[in-house]
């Protein structure tokens, strides 16, 4: 509503420039590039609008008012459903620490409105049958780098499993969820330590065999570090150290999403037989120096490149 002027000497309303720049970085008239996403407010111009039109101006503020408060952000609060911006690239599980180059326009915008936000977007994985999968953690924008050209280099990290409960597509392109928390429950009897156990096994069969060389400090960063004390951090661990070495693949992170923390505790032990079942741990340990430590396995995916 108030007006602006570009460094290239076109004046815009103020509100409708910067919906513009949010899908391109460029001036929507001559196209050339703007490194600023804030232009100056023209005051001559301002003043003769306030002058000239104050009933028009008047009408046009007052919409905007109502717009603003009809399309208000769905509060942020463990209690209840709620709308979550996705991001689409694959199952990404809380702990998770992830370098992303986002240059797709509509995943620029997605990015751009969690910072103005709250800092949390969905991570989802493709579904052939229905767009997404049905679970997804959601992420926090831990820090972020904006390039001129508008693309922007971030740095997140799951935090919690959510359930999408129904979900449609925002008019920039991305998909929207209205989704729910997944809730962990308190009941996971004596898994636990049977689990802590395989952890602690495995964690000093990595030190022995891998000491202090980079496999082993690339893969300790991958996981989140040593073996936490809490129930609910353990089970993500153990969950994170089994896919960065290969035994998680994108329908079991479903399962692991999905389930209570005893069923995990209790997914994450059938796993680790497995690993027994083919050798154990100490064989696996000593084979994994090819893993790769990269969240995901790399490689561009839709609308960013993992970094």
């Amino acid at each position: 509503l108030d007006a602006v002027t570009t460094p290239c000497g076109h004046s815009f309303c103020s509100t409708c420039l910067a919906s513009a720049l949010r899908r391109r970085s460029a001036c929507p008239l001559c196209r050339r590039a703007m490194h600023t996403h804030a232009p100056p407010a023209t005051v001559v111009l301002n003043e003769y609008i306030r002058k000239m039109y104050p009933k028009a101006l008047e009408k046009r503020r007052n919409e905007q008012l109502q717009r603003e408060e009809s399309t208000a952000d769905t509060p942020r609060t463990n209690d209840g459903p709620r709308t979550v911006g996705l991001f689409v690239m694959e199952t990404v599980l809380p702990g998770q620490s992830l370098q992303l180059h986002i240059f797709e326009p509509r995943y620029r915008l997605l990015v751009r409105r969690a910072l103005e936000r709250d800092n949390k977007i969905g991570l989802a994985a493709a579904s052939s049958h229905n767009g997404v999968y049905t679970y997804f953690c959601e992420a926090n924008i831990v820090n972020s780098q904006m390039i001129p050209d508008g693309r922007y280099l971030i740095h997140l990290v799951g935090e919690r499993p959510m359930r999408i409960l129904s979900s449609s597509t925002d008019e920039a392109g991305y998909k929207v969820a209205e989704a729910e928390l997944v809730e962990d429950g308190d009941e996971y009897d004596d898994v636990e330590q049977r689990v802590r156990e395989k952890c602690s096994t495995l964690w000093q069969q990595m030190r022995t065999t891998h000491g202090d060389s980079l496999f082993f400090r690339e893969f300790r960063d991958e996981v989140g570090g040593d073996i936490p004390l809490g129930s609910t951090e353990l089970s993500w661990w153990a969950c994170r150290c089994l896919s960065v070495l290969g035994f998680v693949d994108g329908d079991t992170k479903q399962q692991m999403l999905s389930s209570s923390m005893k069923h995990r505790y209790e997914l994450v032990e059938r796993l680790f037989w497995d690993v027994e079942a083919r050798g154990g741990l100490e064989r696996l340990v000593g084979s994994s120096s090819g893993v790769s430590m990269v969240a995901g396995g790399g490689g561009p995916r839709g609308g960013c490149a993992l970094m």
